[in-house]
């Protein structure tokens, strides 16, 4: 009359165990007459020992069947812990991380608050479920084959998997693959190489990381007591002042003298004054073209806004000669600046700079640019055997100008706001060390100069434009 015991997996255990306990005593009775049999008769009868050896079986068989429940019982408990496990994934699913870039490439830097579909989708993993019905035949080459796939293959692979209503786009996505050169960018990067014409861009190491640029250039200097002054002389009276130079970017005719002028005492209303990108750069990208402004609307803007927000976060307050040598920096006087770091970037097997060669043939690009930038030059000596044939004399290193862009850098970074950046160039390749890893699983390297970054991804495009081509999207950190 009572409720039935709900039959789950420990009450059977229990009752196999009830089942068990009157086996045993049976097979004490068994054992116990068997043993009288011993002591009064010579030989245990055949009965007895075939119902000893049934009660044995009967045992283990029980054993067996409780230990088949034990291991029932595991895998339910087991499931029971996915089961949690899977629903607590479920409710975290479609909240979108706060690094996470919009779709105007821009990162939100406000933790998200509510869940949203974009992110429910993103978690449902679909790109796996595509991949595998796009998945190429053993031994075939992944990128070869989907460049192979018609539309009619296409769509039956996806119908397969329930999915024929994105064939559309991937269709577009196929076509657009097929415009690309190569698959990857080690592979690509190998053929710009192959096809000549280019030069291989300069890393450092570690050992350059943290040796920093006294090691580099030496200390900066001061001219009567002043740094800016110091970096007046540099631009205003060094030999390569009054020198036109040409910038990678298309800029002709500059000089360090009037670049000087431009930024601290500009003649305004002549744009023609200062050089410029050629051709009809001034008219067709006006927004991208420099102005000459005072230096006293800049000096405004550092005391009105910058330094506030900078002595707020804790930092120190920028000063005249890192705002001068900051903006110096973003004409084509950055030119100069990285040529005398990036000078450093061939070094000897003990780690040298090298600064002798025995032919100008076998000075590299990069130092051989510095000479083109008239930041020194390259001097023939007496030809001997095993002796070198051109050395290496600076005329200008910007060494002051150059400390005092670092300082401004690092004082601005912790006010940087994180968000995609982007680096374009042309007519270079990158070294190995960007696609094989080292011992340790690095790949990269150390930049000697400093990279002119943009995030606006067009302004990155615009200056690829050429032969090898190349945009690098950047991922900034806490401390960039």
């Amino acid at each position: 009359g009572g409720d039935a015991p709900e039959r789950g997996v420990a009450s059977l255990a229990s009752q196999e165990t009830l089942k068990m306990g009157c086996t045993a005593a049976k097979m004490q009775n068994a054992y116990a007459g068997a043993a009288n049999d011993i002591n009064g008769v010579a030989d245990i009868d055949v009965e007895s020992r075939a119902e000893m050896q049934s009660l044995k079986d009967e045992n283990q068989s029980l054993k067996d069947e409780i230990q088949a429940l034990k291991d029932e019982n595991q895998r339910y408990v087991e499931v029971q812990e996915l089961k949690d496990e899977l629903k607590d994934q479920l409710h975290n699913v479609g909240t979108p991380s706060a690094t996470d870039p919009s779709r105007d490439g821009k990162v939100d830097a406000q933790p998200a608050a509510e869940w949203g579909v974009a992110g429910w989708v993103n978690s449902l993993a679909l790109s796996e479920v595509v991949a595998d019905a796009l998945k190429q035949p053993a031994g075939t080459d992944p990128f070869k084959y989907v460049l192979s796939l018609s539309l009619a293959d296409l769509e039956s692979r996806l119908e397969a998997v329930k999915l024929s209503g994105h064939a559309e786009a991937l269709w577009s996505a196929i076509e657009k693959l097929r415009g690309q050169s190569a698959a990857t960018g080690a592979a690509l990067n190998t053929k710009f190489a192959a096809e000549g014409d280019t030069f291989e861009m300069g890393f450092g190491g570690v050992e350059q990381f943290y040796g920093g640029l006294e090691k580099l250039i030496g200390p900066p200097l001061m001219v009567e007591g002043s740094l800016l002054k110091a970096m007046e002389t540099e631009h205003c009276k060094e030999k390569d002042a009054d020198v036109p130079f040409a910038t990678s970017n298309g800029i002709e005719g500059a000089t360090s003298e009037l670049e000087w002028e431009f930024v601290v005492a500009p003649v305004e209303n002549q744009d023609s004054r200062y050089a410029e990108r050629g051709g009809d750069f001034r008219t067709a990208h006006p927004d991208w073209s420099r102005k000459p402004e005072p230096l006293s609307v800049y000096e405004a803007k550092m005391a009105g806004e910058m330094n506030p927000r900078l002595v707020e976060a804790g930092q120190a307050p920028l000063t005249k000669e890192e705002l001068v040598a900051g903006r110096m920096y973003t004409g084509p006087m950055y030119e100069k600046y990285n040529g005398v770091l990036r000078f450093s970037s061939a070094r000897s097997a003990d780690g040298s700079v090298l600064l002798e060669y025995a032919s100008m043939e076998q000075v590299p690009f990069l130092q051989k640019k510095c000479g083109m930038l008239h930041l020194g030059e390259w001097v023939a000596t007496a030809a001997g055997k095993g002796e070198a044939v051109v050395r290496w004399t600076w005329h200008n290193q910007y060494s002051t100008t150059i400390h005092a862009i670092n300082s401004i850098i690092v004082k601005l970074s912790p006010l940087t706001r994180i968000t995609p950046l982007y680096r374009g160039w042309a007519g270079a390749t990158l070294p190995e060390a960007f696609f094989k890893p080292d011992a340790l699983g690095f790949r990269g390297g150390v930049e000697y100069g400093f990279s002119s970054t943009t995030t606006d991804r067009a302004q990155a495009v615009h200056y690829a434009d050429g032969k090898a081509s190349t945009v690098l999207e950047l991922v900034m950190g806490m401390i960039d």
